[in-house]
């Protein structure tokens, strides 16, 4: 898009006539956001373009015949870098390599009359922000402040971004259409802005760079050095912080905990219902002890949080609970299914199909008839797993064959990994449902979850603080309403540093539902009913 050159300032003009044309470009640019996008963003993509284009040479031919002329004998076959550095992009720690393509988050503001639209790049560096200006505003009418950075150092500066215009005196005045908190922390020196034509409008486009870092990884062998950019990791759901969208609060329900050494005050907690409306349902039954099944009739829990015990302090990070200790198993097999179990393990090094009551998932443990002595003769904890190396997978075939000899029945201890994150109040396990709210705070609620598998049960987790990490991968469901003092409490004196605090002498002794749809004054009857339904 061409720069706009600077144009004469306006003689006069009315707050009111400026507003009404900043509307207008506001509605000219939504009508054309994928123009602007692409406008807006192509020259940004064309430099993300050239910093992600790998600078090695992978044509060996040409080098190693260079090579073999000027020395030549042999060749060292191994490849190399002729010039430059090979050039990755990632963010936070992940393992994948950002690409170019894909889609990136994009919004706009809820004010109608201070009308704006950002877009993340595809190289996820750099946000455009959008704001629609009067047609007469030039560059030099354009106002833009920017803050020092605030003490919380996850958070940017406040930002205000409008136009000035004369008033029916011939005075001066300002209309700030952007204006708050940067949502996240930015490269401040690295903000630029410029005044543009877009979709016919006139513009004015803000351009923030996330911060990152550098690192170089040499490889010595292969004579190739590699130059990583790490981008902070950070959720944009929204540009301003004070745009940041929350959940309506549907149900509030309470925690009651204690220790041997003392009584913490009650957690009141809030449940969207509206957004995640299975995963509420199943908490409250979970929370209760008790749920209504399709005919209506009210049915036991197939697990209770109360009288159950916290779980892990990880850090300064979350909190988790919800455990019901049911990995492991006792079976008992018939001599018939022990000797099918000890073949099949003899056959393929590994029992890949159910027998009897076992699952081809679960993995034997120390205890019951297998014993609690291993290949080396040491005394193993009832539970402990059994190693997968060589010498121990020939002594698991040994023990099984004794077993099978036996001709009689046998109990044996299994892990069963598909109770890793709990289990439903029905006894089983269900899928997220939804990713759209963000870790954005302290005291959030989330359900534990295996990625590959993507199921959830009963584990949940109290963030103790912003955890974008987990944005995409968990499914925020509640939020902490009172009672953060007694989240601070167990983190003080139970949380460690280092991830490994544990909270198992911390017991639920209490646990219930506060208020539900049913008590509110709420008139969507609609929502009400599809959550009950969700119930039922």
């Amino acid at each position: 898009p061409a720069v706009d050159a600077p144009r004469s300032a306006p003689a006069s003009s009315a707050a009111s006539a400026g507003s009404a044309t900043a509307a207008g470009a506001a509605a000219s640019v939504a009508a054309s956001l994928v123009g602007v996008a692409v406008a807006g963003a192509g020259r940004r993509q064309v430099k993300a373009a050239r910093r992600a284009q790998r600078v090695i040479d992978t044509d060996l031919t040409r080098s190693l015949d260079a090579e073999l002329e000027a020395i030549g004998g042999e060749v060292d076959m191994r490849p190399r870098a002729n010039s430059g550095f090979e050039k990755r992009l990632f963010e936070g720690t992940s393992d994948d390599e950002i690409t170019l393509e894909g889609k990136r988050p994009t919004g706009q503001s809820a004010d109608p009359d201070n009308m704006y639209f950002w877009k993340m790049s595809q190289d996820k560096k750099t946000i455009d922000l959008i704001c629609p200006m009067p047609d007469d505003v030039t560059m030099k009418d354009v106002v833009f402040r920017l803050g020092e950075d605030p003490r919380d150092p996850r958070r940017g500066p406040k930002l205000e971004l409008g136009y000035r215009y004369k008033n029916k005196s011939d005075r001066w005045r300002e209309r700030i259409i952007v204006d708050g908190n940067i949502l996240h922390k930015i490269n401040s020196k690295e903000t630029v802005w410029t005044l543009e034509i877009m979709g016919g409008a006139n513009v004015c486009v803000l351009t923030v760079m996330r911060p990152s870092c550098m690192r170089r990884r040499e490889d010595t062998f292969m004579k190739v050095s590699v130059e990583e950019e790490r981008i902070d990791p950070q959720t944009w759901d929204a540009f301003l912080l004070e745009e940041r969208a929350r959940s309506k609060v549907t149900h509030t329900c309470y925690l009651d905990f204690a220790s041997p050494e003392k009584q913490f005050d009650r957690v009141t907690i809030g449940l969207y219902g509206k957004v995640c409306p299975m995963t509420v349902a199943n908490f409250v039954a979970l929370l209760t002890g008790e749920y209504k099944d399709e005919e209506g009739n009210v049915q036991q829990s197939a697990f209770h949080y109360k009288g159950t015990f916290l779980g892990a302090c990880v850090g300064t990070k979350l909190l988790s609970a919800g455990d019901p200790k049911m990995q492991l198993k006792v079976a008992t097999l018939s001599a018939e299914e022990m000797r099918k179990y000890a073949d099949l393990f003899k056959e393929f090094g590994v029992v890949n199909a159910n027998v009897g009551p076992v699952k081809r998932t679960w993995a034997p443990r120390y205890g019951e008839d297998f014993g609690l002595i291993d290949q080396d003769g040491d005394e193993m904890k009832y539970g402990d797993a059994i190693e997968t190396d060589a010498i121990s997978l020939k002594f698991l075939g040994q023990k099984f064959e004794e077993l099978a000899a036996r001709n009689s029945d046998v109990t044996m201890l299994f892990y069963r990994p598909e109770f890793d994150y709990g289990i439903d109040h029905k006894g089983g396990t269900f899928p997220a449902e939804n990713f759209d709210i963000p870790h954005s705070r302290r005291g959030l609620l989330s359900m534990e979850r295996g990625e590959e598998s993507n199921i959830q049960g009963s584990k949940f987790m109290v963030t103790l603080e912003e955890f974008p990490h987990m944005d995409r991968r968990f499914s925020v469901f509640g939020e902490v309403l009172d009672g953060m003092q007694t989240i601070d409490e167990l983190e003080e004196e139970h949380g460690d540093a280092t991830g490994n605090g544990t909270l198992i002498t911390v017991k639920i002794v209490d646990s219930g539902l506060l208020m539900s749809p049913k008590d509110q004054d709420d008139d969507d009857d609609a929502e009400d009913a599809k959550f009950a339904e969700v119930v039922a």
